[in-house]
């Protein structure tokens, strides 16, 4: 469920660019309560360099538009659990 817009600079990392950090929005919940949101930083470097490569060279050609989802099928849909199978 990540988006391309769940990433954000790093104020610690700016080197990271606009990857530093990304928001997760529908992390685990505990029992009864919805789901946890939460930051996670970018920690190694090639991480933000790979995601800045795909972002920019892999997903266009999947031709997302203005698709918000990060992971794309070859369809142009959001990758989900029942994509998978």
């Amino acid at each position: 469920m990540l988006d391309v817009g769940d990433f954000s600079v790093n104020p610690a990392a700016p080197e990271l660019g606009g990857l530093g950090v990304c928001h997760v929005r529908f992390g685990k919940a505990m029992r009864g309560s919805p789901p946890r949101r939460r930051a996670v930083a970018t920690v190694m470097p090639w991480t933000a360099e790979a995601l800045a490569q795909y972002i920019g060279h892999v997903r266009p050609g999947y031709e997302a538009g203005s698709h918000p989802a990060l992971w794309l099928t070859e369809r142009g849909g959001r990758i989900s659990l029942r994509a998978d199978r």
